[in-house]
């Protein structure tokens, strides 16, 4: 209307149903200017319930009526004095707002809990978030997206390297619920970006969390994941080349499905991991020549330098094996009897077993590993070093499940007797 309005350090609450304080500002300068059509603002701390989220906030918004939306640029600080930049735009009845960040680095406060990132520093992040219902105060829609094109992963339990790029793509939707503190994900979806131009690996999910501020342990966080009809190949592609080097050149045909529930329990129990396989019929259409029957059982041809060192390997290329037809066929029956049982039913890797290991393996705070079949125990002997990676874990089934590909049981075992090392 013409009028300019300030106001200078004004103290804002905003309360529940329940009369309790959901939102305050203990200072706030703001400054309608009625000429260039603007809003100043500044605010010293940003509090929700007990917690504080901004320590500061300053920043512009053109209050101009023939926009759509109120276009904005807004400085903050987050309490620990990390900067953020905020640009977006927000609605002229303030019930929608639309927020876009982009920042080079992990915020140092998120540094140690994020601690497997291999480049903080240099990692770039896309973020956008778009809020409904802001002024209705009982529920607020959210829609956020994360995206990252450079993300590398580096922990002494996942392998000796740096491992990635990782680019991928996080797309989230749902229902934050101010009062009770509750966050729902009703719709979400994980987008790896794979190498080649094929379909990317696409993983949905839904979860809830109760109570953001109560811990684990009062409220788990369940997650319930599914994956329709991926592509093989899309894993290949979506997996950086240096946490499977044994397997460059490996090409995969047909689609697979997985469902299951994630649950983040406690600081002992981590977590509880129940997926479930409901198709799976990936083939290999090529794979590395060292993975072929042709060149498995024949004492010609060059050893790879990366296992040419590798005392099992060179026992299997000497030319000096033992076939199966010399072996006593109970020494066979006593290996299977005593190493895996499902031998014979199985294609080289048994799911249930390699799950309870990894939560067993979580749970005790170090990599100590479990549930191998012999496959995974003649993949590990022959082309594998002895480190207690997962990067070296993940290898070991990969080239399990190519070998039960390119291979029949009986020369499996037949490797075995040849490559183990029996004491």
């Amino acid at each position: 209307a013409g009028v300019s309005v300030s106001l200078k350090r004004a103290n804002v609450q905003v309360f529940d149903s329940k009369r309790e304080l959901l939102l305050s500002i203990p200072s706030l300068n703001l400054k309608l200017d009625a000429r260039d059509r603007t809003a100043q603002i500044s605010t010293k701390d940003f509090n929700f319930k007990e917690s504080t989220l901004l320590s500061q906030l300053s920043g512009q918004i053109l209050m101009q009526k023939q926009r759509e939306y109120y276009p904005f640029l807004l400085q903050a600080q987050d309490p620990n004095g990390e900067p953020w930049q905020l640009k977006g735009q927000i609605s002229h009845d303030f019930e929608t707002i639309d927020i876009r960040h982009k920042r080079k680095g992990v915020p140092a406060a998120w540094t140690h809990k994020l601690a497997v990132i291999g480049n903080p520093n240099d990692v770039q992040l896309l973020v956008r978030l778009k809020l409904d219902g802001l002024m209705s105060r009982d529920k607020i829609g959210y829609d956020i997206r994360i995206a990252s094109n450079n993300l590398y992963l580096q922990h002494q339990s996942l392998g000796k390297s740096i491992l990635g790029p990782w680019p991928f793509s996080v797309h989230s939707r749902g229902v934050f619920v101010p009062e009770s503190a509750s966050l729902a994900v009703d719709q979400g979806a994980i987008y790896l970006i794979g190498r080649s131009r094929g379909e990317p690996l696409y993983l949905s999910f839904s979860g809830l969390k109760k109570n953001l501020q109560s811990t684990i342990v009062e409220d788990p966080f369940e997650i319930n994941f599914h994956l329709k009809n991926g592509s093989c190949q899309s894993i290949l592609d979506a997996i950086p080349q240096n946490l499977l080097p044994t397997l460059a050149g490996l090409e995969l045909e047909g689609h697979f499905a997985i469902d299951g529930t994630l649950k983040l329990l406690s600081q002992e129990d981590i977590i509880q991991f129940t997926p479930k396989l409901n198709q799976f019929g990936c083939r290999v259409t090529a794979s590395p020549e060292y993975l072929t029957r042709a060149w498995l059982f024949s004492g010609k041809g060059p050893v790879p330098e990366f296992f040419r060192q590798n005392p099992s390997m060179q026992a299997i290329k000497s030319g000096h094996s033992i076939a199966r037809r010399l072996i006593p066929d109970d020494f066979f029956k006593a290996v299977v009897a005593a190493e895996d049982a499902l031998y014979w039913r199985h294609d080289g890797i048994l799911i249930p077993s390699l799950v309870a290991a990894l939560q067993a393996n979580i749970k005790a705070g170090q990599v100590v590993f479990g549930g191998s079949t012999i496959t995974m125990q003649l993949a590990k002997n022959l082309y594998l070093d002895r480190d207690r990676v997962i990067s070296r874990k993940i290898q070991e089934i990969a080239l399990a499940w190519v070998l039960e590909q390119n291979l029949t049981k009986p020369e499996i075992l037949e490797l075995y007797a040849n490559a183990i090392e029996f004491g």
